[in-house]
């Protein structure tokens, strides 16, 4: 099966962090429970690296 990277656990959920992170910029786009939370959590990366730089990221 060519295109898969793990099993079908891991690729859907790959595919939804994909997603996520390609809604950010978006103001309110349409996605699933999983992607929303995966959104909100990439954001506040995003937020909290830009309010700390001299702290690393865990």
């Amino acid at each position: 099966m060519a295109g898969l990277k793990g099993t079908r656990f891991e690729d859907f959920i790959l595919a939804a962090k994909k997603r996520a992170e390609d809604a950010i910029e978006q103001h309110k786009p349409r996605l699933t429970t999983l992607e929303k939370s995966l959104r909100d959590a990439a954001i506040r990366r995003r937020n909290d690296s830009r309010h700390n730089p001299g702290r690393p990221n865990s």
